[in-house]
C-alpha cells in the first residue's frame, strides 16, 4: 500500500490559502480606489470652505480717488467667506489667495453710502472656486469727503502748574512742537489750535521735570472739537518744564580800552538800574553775587554825557523786569581835559625778529582826562605812547599801528580818542 505524502498536501493547501489571501488583499485595494475616483469625480467637486478675512479698503481704490475724494470714516469690518469647489483645490487656499473689498462703481463724491462688498480671487489656479460672502456682512458703510491737511504748533496750557516759591516756570517745550492734522476739509477748516494740557503736580514745583499731555484740537474761541472724521499725528506730546531759581543781583559795568596803570575805582559812575532781578539754574546762579550788564569803551569817555548801553546778560541769566538797556553815568565834579602832543613812543613787548624802530616823532592832540590838579601839573614829557608787540605783523617795511596812550606817574589820568603810530621793521 502506496505511503501518503502528507507534508506535500500540508505544503500545497498552505499555498492555495496563501493565494487566496493575496487576490482578496487585492480586490479590496481595488475597491477602495474605485470608491476614492467616485468620490473624487462626483461629491468632493461639490466641498464647501469658510474662512473669515478684513475687509480691504485699500484695493481698487482709483475707482474714487479720480473724483478727488477719500475715505475719512476709517472704517474696519471682518467678513465670512464660503467657497464652493473642489476639495483638493479648496485644500489649497489661504488667506492671500482671495480679496475682499467695497464695489466703489457707485461712489460719484463726497457724502456716506452703503457700498456693496465683493469677494475676488487672486491666481488663475483658483478659476474653479465659486466664492461668495456669507448674508448678512455683504455691505459697509464708508464716507467720502475732500480732503485737506495742514500743521498747526502746540500751545501749551500750563494753568495748572505752579512754580514753587522763589521759582520761575521759565520755559516750556513740546514734543512734537507741531501736529498735522489730515481730514474732511469742513472739520479741518474749524480747528485753529492745538492745546497741550498739563497736568495738575502734587505738589509745587522746584526742578525741571518732563510731563506727559494730552492734544486737544480747538477752534478759534477755545472750544474743543469732535473731530469725526480728521485724525492727527500725534495725540499726546512731553512737554519738558524749564523752572528756573530768581535771585536779584547788583548790576555793574565791564570797562574795555582801559589804558595800562589806570584805577577804574577812580571814576564816580552809576547806573540807573542798580539791581536786577533775573533767573537762571541754580548751578548758573550759585556763583554770582553780581552782574557785568555792559561794556563801556573808555575811549569815548566825554564830560557830561549820559550812555545808553544795552543790556547783555550773561549766558542763563533771563531778565524778569523787560529791562533791555541801562544808563550809564558819570559824576564829572573836579574832572577836566587837557590837550597835550605825545613824543615820547616807545615799542613794549616786542616779538618781531630783526628790529623795530618808530618812525613817527610826535602824535599830536592827545586828549586826557582826569582830576583838574593833577592835570593842570602835567607836562607832556608825563605822557607816553606805547606801541604793543603783538600789534606788530609785518616782517619787513613800514606799518601803521595803534598807540596806547599812558601817564605812568598817575593811575586817575586817562585818554580819549585812538592813536596811531608808523613803525619800521628791518629784517
Amino acid at each position: 500500500m502506496k505511503q501518503i505524502d502528507w507534508k506535500g498536501i500540508k505544503d500545497r493547501l498552505l499555498l492555495v490559502h496563501i493565494n487566496e489571501d493575496l487576490r482578496n488583499w487585492l480586490i479590496a485595494f481595488l475597491i477602495a480606489v474605485a470608491a476614492w475616483l467616485v468620490v473624487t469625480m462626483n461629491y468632493d467637486r461639490n466641498t464647501t470652505l469658510e474662512m473669515t478675512t478684513y475687509v480691504d479698503f485699500n484695493y481698487n481704490t482709483s475707482a474714487y480717488t479720480a473724483l478727488g475724494v477719500e475715505i475719512v470714516n476709517q472704517p474696519q469690518k471682518q467678513v465670512t467667506v464660503k467657497f464652493a469647489g473642489s476639495g483638493i483645490t479648496l485644500g489649497q487656499i489661504r488667506q492671500d489667495d482671495f480679496v475682499v473689498y467695497p464695489d466703489y462703481s457707485s461712489v460719484r463724491g463726497s457724502g456716506a453710502t452703503t457700498l456693496n462688498l465683493v469677494v475676488e480671487m487672486v491666481g488663475s489656479q483658483f478659476s474653479s472656486v465659486d466664492p461668495t460672502i456669507v448674508d448678512g456682512d455683504r455691505t459697509v458703510d464708508v464716507v467720502f469727503a475732500t480732503v485737506d491737511e495742514k500743521t498747526i504748533p502746540v500751545t501749551i496750557d500750563s494753568q495748572n502748574i505752579q512754580a514753587a516759591e522763589g521759582y520761575i516756570l521759565n520755559r516750556m517745550v513740546s514734543n512734537p512742537v507741531e501736529v498735522t492734522v489730515r481730514g474732511a476739509e469742513e472739520e479741518i477748516e474749524k480747528i485753529q489750535k492745538i492745546v497741550a494740557h498739563l497736568p495738575s503736580q502734587e505738589q509745587p514745583i522746584n526742578t525741571t521735570i518732563t510731563v506727559d499731555a494730552e492734544l486737544e484740537a480747538q477752534d478759534a474761541d477755545g472750544n474743543p472739537l469732535e473731530l469725526q472724521y480728521t485724525t492727527l499725528s500725534a495725540y499726546s506730546a512731553e512737554v519738558v518744564l524749564q523752572v528756573y531759581q530768581v535771585k536779584e543781583l547788583p548790576l555793574t559795568i565791564n570797562f574795555i580800552n582801559v589804558p595800562t596803570g589806570f584805577d577804574i575805582s577812580t571814576l564816580d559812575y552809576h547806573l540807573d538800574q542798580e539791581t536786577l532781578l533775573v533767573a537762571g539754574s541754580e548751578k548758573t546762579l550759585s556763583g554770582l553775587t553780581e552782574i557785568s550788564v555792559a561794556s563801556f569803551d573808555l575811549s569815548t569817555f566825554q564830560l557830561g554825557k549820559t550812555y545808553p548801553l544795552a543790556l547783555q546778560l550773561p549766558t542763563g541769566l533771563v531778565s524778569q523786569e523787560g529791562i533791555t538797556a541801562v544808563n550809564l553815568t558819570f559824576d564829572t565834579e573836579g574832572l577836566a581835559e587837557k590837550t597835550v602832543d605825545v613824543s615820547n613812543i616807545r615799542v613794549v613787548n616786542s616779538a618781531v625778529e630783526g628790529s623795530v624802530s618808530v618812525i613817527t616823532n610826535r602824535i599830536k592832540s592827545v586828549t586826557l582826562i582826569g582830576p583838574e590838579e593833577e592835570l593842570e601839573k602835567l607836562s607832556s614829557f608825563q605822557v607816553e605812547a606805547q606801541i604793543l608787540g603783538q600789534d606788530i605783523t609785518v616782517t619787513g617795511g613800514q606799518q601803521n599801528v595803534p598807540v596806547q596812550i599812558v601817564v605812568p606817574s598817575s593811575s586817575s589820568i586817562f585818554a580819549v580818542g585812538n592813536y596811531t603810530a608808523t613803525v619800521q621793521v628791518d629784517a
